[in-house]
């Protein structure tokens, strides 16, 4: 019987340069164009592989033959095992992208594979960092923000643009009052959503309606303590005893929760007694540095040095290896057992992403890439809005995001580019030691 995509709206299969990606079930698994080519040549033509069969019915295979013939038949039954792939009499073209495209560029995935969704800009906190300067007075008015309408426009456009992913953030993304159903909205569409929140607004109700969301990855929350002294010190008095117990609540209604801790001068020691507490709660963790942009540009003298970083990394990486932990992002299990002689999350600080695999979108439906570059390299501050424009056009078009992607990428694994190299930009970027960078 014929093999064609599960029904499940989340399982997308989507052509790329180096053979494509089929994504479901919150997570995307890369395919080589022999891969590629044999996943499509069921799901498309609602047939197997006629040279596949030919293979297979040839005598006195080849070695390589018959490794292919082994590779490709564990591949289709994995993929069968783990829900990909149905029996079914009829085919789902319409749920495979980009397959008849052959202009295909070597600086950028086809279309973004996530995308970062500021709802609001409303927080009930205003912590003294925030790069986006979020807060109950927000900085883009309440009156400009997207209606439930528009938001729901743009979501069914990049779903059909072939966006996998969306992190919803802010501000506060509850702190909306439609905020939970257009989270429901990108959870119908298909997409895997992550909610980023400070938890402070979250109510008893909520809880029922973000545990139904069938393609949830994880919520979202940040502890940059162990203690209410250090957790307060930059995100307000009372923060720490509200957000333990929200962390808590989350946990005991089987929610999946991530844990971020905003490292700079007053918490760097503090990883291990925070990550603790985010194992207690049955919590992934996530560490990132402080750096001075938005609020936090009057906090200089807070940011790491290199030093404290590398440290803070050090403890991280510990805790990974040793099982303390459980990171959010699984490259960590990876970098934690290989022996390094430097934290390769060296100057994380001060490298952005060159808009070639994500993108993010303010509450008024504009497109750009990061708030350092927004703050720092004000010239990539802006590339489209996605109610005038569609997602391909930005992505493809956009004189300045090609311009950006031509940078070269500092050695790391972010494939990401030090800020600082950036030419062509107006504003000063501060330094840890208190001074100015000026380039270009």
């Amino acid at each position: 019987m014929p093999l064609v995509l599960a029904s499940d709206a989340s399982v997308v299969l989507r052509r790329e340069r180096f053979g494509g990606i089929l994504y479901g079930f919150k997570r995307g698994i890369f395919l080589n164009q022999e891969a590629f080519d044999l996943v499509r040549s069921f799901v498309v033509a609602t047939r197997p592989s006629l040279a596949l069969k030919q293979v297979l019915k040839e005598g006195g295979l080849s070695e390589i033959t018959k490794g292919f013939v082994e590779a490709a038949g564990h591949l289709i039954l994995y993929l069968i095992a783990e829900g990909y792939l149905r029996p079914s009499q009829e085919g789902l073209e319409s749920k495979a992208l980009f397959l008849d495209d052959q202009h295909f560029s070597d600086d950028r995935y086809y279309r973004p594979l996530s995308m970062e969704i500021e709802l609001t800009n409303r927080c009930y906190r205003r912590c003294a960092y925030c790069a986006y300067e979020s807060g109950p007075e927000p900085k883009i008015p309440l009156r400009e923000e997207l209606t439930f309408d528009e938001w729901g426009y743009i979501l069914d456009s990049i779903r059909k643009e072939g966006v996998f992913y969306l992190e919803f953030t802010g501000g506060d993304p509850l702190s909306r009052p439609d905020g939970l159903e257009i989270i429901r909205l990108a959870d119908e569409l298909g997409f895997s959503v992550q909610v980023n929140t400070d938890l402070s607004v979250l109510r008893d109700s909520d809880l029922d309606k973000i545990a139904s969301t069938k393609n949830l990855n994880f919520v979202g929350t940040t502890l940059d303590g162990s203690s209410p002294d250090s957790h307060d010190l930059l995100r307000g008095k009372g923060g720490f005893k509200t957000t333990l117990r929200q962390i808590s609540l989350i946990a005991k209604a089987g929610i999946p929760l991530a844990v971020f801790t905003v490292v700079h001068k007053k918490n760097y020691t503090e990883i291990r007694k925070i990550g603790e507490i985010a194992t207690q709660n049955n919590a992934m963790y996530g560490i990132a540095p402080m750096y001075p942009a938005g609020r936090g540009a009057s906090l200089n003298h807070l940011v790491l040095s290199q030093e404290e970083w590398d440290f803070a990394v050090g403890e991280y990486m510990d805790m990974v290896r040793l099982g303390a932990i459980k990171p959010h992002q699984r490259l960590w299990y990876k970098l934690s057992r290989e022996l390094r002689s430097e934290n390769p999350a060296r100057d994380q600080i001060w490298l952005t992403s060159r808009g070639n695999r994500a993108l993010r979108v303010d509450p008024r439906g504009n497109v750009y890439v990061s708030a350092k570059l927004r703050e720092w390299r004000p010239r990539y501050s802006f590339f489209g809005n996605l109610l005038t424009s569609t997602l391909a056009d930005i992505w493809e078009n956009s004189p300045l995001l090609q311009e950006l992607r031509k940078i070269p990428v500092q050695p790391n694994f972010f494939d990401a580019v030090d800020i600082r190299t950036i030419p062509n930009y107006t504003s000063e970027i501060p330094l840890a030691d208190g001074s100015a960078s000026q380039h270009g």
